[in-house]
């Protein structure tokens, strides 16, 4: 079964997979395949329990802009 999560969606902003990647120094020289396919252990509306194969990273990135001004937010949402 194919990991599928209704709320999260593909980062299409910056249009490359890889920038998350290129910050491994092992990536250099790993391709980092998978071995096998995520198997879906449990699922609810905030949960995913899954047995992961081996090689999977799961990177939580969070950005606080509660101190921008707006003129840091408009270039951040307009320009990055």
């Amino acid at each position: 079964m194919i990991l599928q999560i209704p709320h999260i969606h593909p980062i299409t902003r910056h249009l490359y997979w890889g920038a998350m990647r290129d910050r491994i120094p092992m990536s250099a020289t790993n391709l980092f395949e998978n071995n096998a396919p995520i198997e879906i252990i449990e699922q609810s509306s905030n949960r995913v329990v899954v047995q992961a194969h081996e090689n999977l990273c799961i990177i939580r990135f969070g950005q606080d802009w509660s101190q921008c001004d707006a003129e840091q937010m408009t270039e951040y949402q307009e320009v990055i």
